[in-house]
């Protein structure tokens, strides 16, 4: 990687993010070095260094990236799918087109049970994606499409509880068609409880 000048900084980081990532999702939390990403972008340790702190802050810095892109994707899907079904389908299939980083999505939670700083980034993490439901589920609301005696924060927390439930599935082997499945039919008795009719 060529000596960065200032105007390039955020696109540099951003490269050593996307290979950390890469490089931490093939062999482990535990296992990457900061040689390992160093050696894969073909830049010296110290280099890696002028942008992250530690392997510890590098990490984190996938994980905030990781929950960015998500809530991206979940106003993108709110906003262009026409209902709520719609929405929570488009963004299922989204999210499980490519299953092939969910084994690191479970070690970053399995580390923050061992790192309070780690804990702390999932936990605000998990705040902003519920926060994100949250606005959706509002709006929807505004629209007449909820009922509105439902505890919009209560469905949020568990529709991401129920999101991480099917990601192990995906994880651990289930077909793709059998975990979407499980989806739909709890959005059908979802739907019957909570949509205007």
């Amino acid at each position: 990687m060529p000596r960065v000048v200032p105007e390039y900084k955020e696109k540099a980081k951003d490269r050593i993010v996307e290979v950390a990532h890469e490089v931490f999702s093939k062999k482990g939390y535990h296992d990457t070095t900061m040689d390992d990403i160093a050696e894969r972008l073909g830049v010296s340790k110290g280099a890696l260094y002028q942008y992250f702190e530690s392997k510890e802050d590098l990490y984190r810095a996938i994980l905030n990236a990781g929950f960015h892109n998500l809530t991206d994707l979940l106003r993108s899907t709110a906003t262009s799918a026409g209902t709520y079904a719609e929405a929570c389908q488009a963004f299922f299939d989204s999210l499980t087109k490519d299953a092939s980083s969910l084994g690191h999505s479970f070690e970053v939670i399995s580390e923050a049970s061992r790192n309070p700083a780690l804990a702390k980034a999932v936990r605000e993490n998990y705040s902003e994606t519920i926060k994100v439901i949250e606005d959706c589920l509002e709006g929807w609301r505004k629209e007449g499409a909820l009922r509105r005696d439902v505890d919009i924060h209560l469905l949020a927390e568990g529709l991401v509880a129920f999101y991480d439930g099917l990601m192990v599935y995906l994880a651990i082997g289930i077909e793709r068609s059998e975990v979407r499945k499980a989806f739909a039919e709890l959005f059908k008795a979802i739907e019957e409880g909570i949509l205007r009719q």
